[in-house]
């Protein structure tokens, strides 16, 4: 069977997209990134192995409640993303670094990658009930008590390191977006999403934080309105990190900033017999924690939301919600990407509104009237 897959755009998309033109920007991959555990550090790699599910071993494992089995994030609990990660390919292994607290030392301690045995793994410690945004997700009990130990420390309450199990859990796109009136993706092999929030792979643009880097620099009109929050010291050059957005291919090379919200589908590296087509499925809605600086887990109250409230709440059905970077999907079963890859837009939308944003195709039953 030929890894690649027919998971055209239907007809009712199609009409609202069209094959981009010769391309004239020189789009590339500039970063890779896999955060193997949800919500902790993550590592910059130079090349990543593409599943349907993502990139291997991006979200593999999270952290839960040991009684409530819900998950934890940073998003409440900003200190999580000073949890270190490494991983040592050859010998798949995860090495995960606990920082030290007023009470404990800094720890480090390795697991293996490999997804376990059902047949061999202690039942007791495979559940069908861990909760991750109110779906019930399996997955499996792992690590030795010593590192059970230091992350309950570390948390403040007692968890487990869960590593992802059997059960596939569908990706955003063929539920809530598959869902809109007229407009749908045909996926024929069922895109699936490891312990990401909704999507397999977050692709955001360099010239778009390069943009943000500029307001905070020079966007007076926000500057004052929140001058007593804003640290003028602090941000004097700026200094907006990808890694803040937690996305896994930063691109550069596009003609400016938020080139990538009319992209409707990519290839990436397609030179080569691997190269990784992906659908660009939408928006991705932002909560607070890219304000979480990366090295300190200190919130800040200003920056980078507060600079993009002025055109960035452009996602009709999450209003409240602003957004950078795009959600995608592979449309392969399997494929490698690489930094410096070459990134073609095969099909972008064109249609805008009257101040210059793009119209997605997910926005079509909030922007067009019913029949």
């Amino acid at each position: 069977m030929s890894r690649w897959l027919s998971s055209a755009l239907t007809n009712s998309l199609a009409s609202w997209t069209s094959a981009a033109p010769e391309q004239k920007e020189d789009i590339s991959v500039k970063t890779l990134m896999i955060f193997p555990v949800k919500s902790c550090k993550g590592i910059q790699v130079e090349s990543a192995e593409v599943t349907p599910s993502g990139l291997r071993y991006d979200r593999e494992f999270m952290l839960v409640e040991e009684e409530s089995h819900r998950f934890l994030t940073a998003r409440t609990i900003p200190k999580m993303i000073l949890i270190g990660t490494s991983i040592d390919f050859e010998r798949q292994l995860l090495t995960i670094t606990i920082p030290a607290t007023d009470e404990t030392p800094s720890s480090a301690h390795t697991i293996s990658l490999a997804r376990p045995d059902p047949s061999t793994f202690p039942a007791e410690d495979h559940h069908p009930d861990f909760t991750l945004w109110g779906s019930h997700v399996d997955g499996y009990s792992v690590g030795t008590r010593e590192l059970r130990e230091a992350l309950s420390a570390y948390m403040g309450r007692p968890v487990l390191l869960v590593q992802r199990g059997e059960e596939l859990r569908e990706a955003s796109s063929t539920g809530f977006v598959q869902g809109l009136p007229g407009a749908s993706f045909d996926y024929t092999h069922h895109p699936s999403v490891s312990y990401a929030d909704e999507y397999p792979i977050l692709l955001c643009s360099q010239d778009s934080i390069a943009e943000l880097d500029r307001r905070v620099i020079n966007d007076k009109e926000v500057q004052q309105k929140f001058a007593k929050q804003f640290d003028a010291v602090k941000w004097k050059n700026g200094g907006v990190q990808p890694v803040q957005f937690r996305g896994n291919i930063l691109v550069e090379g596009t003609k400016g900033a938020w080139e990538e919200d009319c992209w409707a589908e990519v290839i990436i590296g397609e030179e080569r017999e691997d190269a990784v087509p992906l659908i660009v499925a939408q928006r991705c809605a932002r909560c607070q924690l890219p304000n979480v600086d990366p090295a300190t887990s200190i919130r800040d109250p200003v920056v980078p939301d507060k600079m993009m409230e002025r055109d960035r709440h452009n996602f009709p059905a999450l209003k409240e919600k602003l957004t950078f970077g795009m959600q995608t999907v592979p449309k392969c079963t399997s494929g490698k990407i690489h930094v410096g890859d070459k990134v073609r837009v095969v099909r972008r939308y064109t249609d805008k509104r009257p101040d210059g944003t793009v119209i997605r195709f997910e926005d079509l039953p909030f922007e067009i009237p019913a029949e």
